[in-house]
């Protein structure tokens, strides 16, 4: 028989077993706990809430559309919403605004023609919040406009860069240089940002090095660059990848952004705010800096523009400031929203995103091409499907060769939320040549200045200077890409003899097959 210290024992060990066991079990939905997550755009966990609360009650109207709402608002999966959002619809007490929505939940699901309806009849029913009544007609656009370029899909492939890259968090605005040496981006991730109240974190950048032809492990670049207590987003990066445009915003009050640049990214070297000719008490969301480091482009909401945020062009001065912004005008800026600017390696093409053009669904990614003699941005055109889809499609970087790119997008298969892939043209064929290496002295006791080191590139038919390059000043490794031809590759150094040879770029060569050829040159006075 138990006694009485027996007895408070083992009631002590029953209550704390169900304490834990209360403690893992999931608290019960609640209206108020759901609208509550729901006002506060926690779409993700408001979700899981409505989906209890509709299991007992399944014809709830309510119910039905903030269930369809939430998908909507998500990267889980957008066309989930349809079905929820079709009964909905069908209720003598649905929310103006549902057949709009139902709308965006048939075009999302390729649907195009039930979206055209379900929009036109929202439209014809003079029901619903002012901002939809006044995108419907845009919206409605889309649709026509997406059933056009579904028709021409360009031959791409997508992979994704795995989980050494992604992760169930949303990772995007991806960045590589020319010689794609490594891939710097932003990820918004539990473990390493600070959380909001609407269930999401802060961006963090992070960066993911090439080893053995592979992408490692991403991992945060860290402070001073990226310091995950505000948001902390890369928006920029030079071909070269020696500078890297930052854009910084606290967690607080979101007041300002602004777009700060790092030299030598990899060094995480600390960022420097640009100046007034750039950041305005406005907002400036994204840039790109051009090849040679003397222009940048970039979107600000500031007074004056076409409508919402615009792109806009800062050009460095004689004296090394930055002058004035300009308008790129009304052939790149309309009424809407332009965002994320990126310039080709070869400066001559200008990628962007906007939601005022002929787009798909919300942002698609368009291309303007430079026109020499007026100074201008010409000939804009949609980049075409299925890099663009029905949804939000805001940032490409372009490979030197046009050959592959990088992008984020939701697709089927991936990890969860935004992934970042790799996207191949297949049409394009690959007709540049990739060589590298290191320069390196005959006599080790005789050592390079390797910032006194000057590698110049020569067309041997037109006897022209193809480019002028440096080695990396630490390491002495060198990287040149060249198209088609024939060239004279020659190499000066303080100290050392002069290098040359013939180098000959064959047509259909890959820049996947590259050519690693260390340089030795050999010091003055020696044979």
């Amino acid at each position: 028989m138990l006694n009485s210290k027996q007895i408070l024992f083992s009631l002590a060990i029953f209550l704390w077993a169900f304490s834990i066991e209360a403690q893992n079990k999931p608290s019960a939905a609640t209206p108020s706990s759901a609208n509550d997550l729901f006002k506060y755009t926690n779409y993700t966990e408001a979700l899981k809430e409505y989906q209890q609360l509709l299991k007992s009650d399944p014809k709830n109207e309510k119910y039905n559309y903030r269930i369809g709402y939430c998908y909507l608002m998500t990267n889980i999966s957008k066309a989930k919403a349809v079905p929820y959002l079709e009964i909905a619809s069908r209720s003598e007490d649905a929310d103006p605004d549902v057949l709009f929505d139902l709308g965006r939940a048939y075009h999302v699901a390729y649907r195009f023609d039930d979206a055209i309806k379900a929009y036109t009849k929202f439209k014809t029913s003079g029901k619903g919040s002012a901002q939809n009544k006044s995108r419907v007609d845009k919206y409605i656009q889309y649709s026509y406009n997406a059933k056009e370029l579904v028709k021409y899909p360009l031959n791409v492939t997508f992979t994704n860069l795995g989980k050494d890259v992604n992760s169930i968090s949303a990772d995007y605005c991806p960045y590589v240089p020319a010689d794609e040496s490594f891939l710097i981006y932003n990820s918004r991730r539990k473990e390493t940002g600070t959380p909001f109240k609407n269930g999401n974190f802060t961006s963090v950048v992070f960066i993911s090095v090439v080893k053995d032809g592979k992408f490692t492990k991403g991992k945060p670049i860290g402070t001073p660059i990226s310091s995950g207590i505000g948001d902390d987003e890369i928006v920029g990066l030079s071909s070269k990848g020696d500078v890297l445009l930052m854009m910084y915003s606290n967690n607080i009050d979101f007041a300002t952004l602004n777009i700060s640049y790092s030299e030598k990214a990899q060094r995480f070297e600390k960022t420097q705010r640009l100046p007034d000719a750039i950041n305005t008490g406005g907002h400036e969301f994204a840039g790109s800096i051009s090849p040679d480091g003397n222009t940048i482009y970039f979107v600000s909401n500031r007074p004056g523009g076409y409508g919402g945020g615009d792109l806009y062009v800062t050009k460095k001065l004689p004296n090394g400031n930055w002058g004035p912004a300009q308008n790129l005008g009304p052939e790149i800026n309309t009424a809407d929203e332009e965002d994320y600017p990126n310039i080709s390696p070869d400066g001559k093409t200008l990628f962007f995103s906007s939601n005022g053009r002929s787009s798909m669904g919300g942002f698609d990614i368009f291309t303007a091409a430079y026109v020499d003699s007026t100074n201008t941005w010409k000939n804009v055109k949609n980049f075409g499907y299925p890099v663009n889809t029905p949804e939000d499609d805001r940032n490409l970087r372009l490979s030197i060769d046009g050959r592959h790119g990088y992008i984020a997008a939701v697709r089927e298969g991936g990890l969860g939320d935004l992934d970042i892939y790799r996207v191949d043209f297949n049409d394009i064929e690959q007709k540049l040549a990739l060589r590298l290496g290191t320069i390196a002295s005959t006599d080790t006791t005789k050592k390079i200045n390797f910032s006194d080191a000057f590698i110049t590139v020569t067309n041997s038919e037109t006897n022209e200077v193809f480019g002028n390059y440096l080695a990396n000043p630490n390491t002495g490794r060198y990287v040149i890409i060249l198209p088609v031809g024939e060239y004279v590759l020659s190499v000066e150094a303080s100290g050392f003899k002069p290098y040359e040879e013939k180098l000959i770029v064959e047509e259909k060569v890959s820049i996947r097959q590259e050519t690693n050829k260390n340089i030795v040159l050999v010091p003055e006075g020696k044979k």
